[in-house]
């Protein structure tokens, strides 16, 4: 690691910040930091700038090289500047912004992909019957559900749709999330919108059942409609 240009901040500020120097670039830039102020200065600058990567594209998988290839150019050119102090910001900003670019896209791809199906059908063998569909969007699930079959309720009950883990989820402690209440019309038919932010992966068991209206959020045991996730 080169000494700094007094009075500018050090080239490795980007690296460090990406999370790109290797153990020994990172300790050694440590070091330095805690003696330099115009390198302290710099970090408390560009921090909230790089922290937007965490928010802005969470759960997508930059290419490995991406990080460190952005890293060397900015090195490269900010050797090759005196006025590092501005030049070292601009580079960065720039990769912050590739790489929000790059999240954002990988974001919408994976928003139009993913789709889960569910055949929904009674556990006990009744005529209540209908089918889920959950798609992802860059705002949580999207499901839409259309069921028929379904019993009237009084006004001291009504339906709720259900996102399950059956390996987690028992009637002692329920490991589930809800995506909604609903009603059905008078012939038993319920088309219904909601929204719910629990991926199918994680919760692959969608259960429609009956629950009392007493104010109390706990799932109840009388499960009307239950069906699997099939992805494609």
């Amino acid at each position: 690691m080169s000494p700094p240009t007094p009075g500018a901040p050090h080239v490795d500020v980007a690296g460090w910040l990406l999370g790109a120097l290797d153990a020994n670039g990172a300790a050694a830039f440590e070091a330095h930091l805690a003696s330099c102020p115009e390198c302290q200065a710099e970090v408390e600058r560009l921090r909230p700038t790089v922290a937007l990567l965490s928010t802005a594209a969470q759960d997508i998988e930059v290419p490995p090289l991406l990080a460190d290839r952005t890293v060397a150019a900015v090195r490269d050119t900010a050797r090759r500047r005196q006025r590092r102090n501005w030049t070292v910001r601009a580079l960065v900003a720039a990769a912050v912004v590739a790489l929000l670019t790059l999240g954002a896209v990988a974001v919408f791809t994976r928003s139009s992909a993913e789709t889960f199906d569910f055949a929904m059908s009674s556990p006990n063998g009744g005529p209540a019957a209908g089918t889920a569909t959950a798609h992802h969007t860059n705002r949580g699930w999207s499901i839409q559900l259309s069921l028929h079959g379904l019993p009237a309720l009084n006004e001291r009950a009504f339906y709720e749709c259900w996102y399950v883990n059956p390996a987690k989820d028992s009637p002692a402690h329920p490991f589930r999330v809800t995506a909604g209440t609903f009603d059905a019309n008078d012939s038993g038919k319920a088309d219904v919108q909601m929204w719910s932010w629990a991926d199918p992966q994680e919760f692959p068991i969608m259960q429609i059942t009956v629950e009392p209206a007493d104010g109390n959020p706990a799932p109840s045991q009388n499960v009307m409609l239950t069906g699997v996730g099939r992805r494609h």
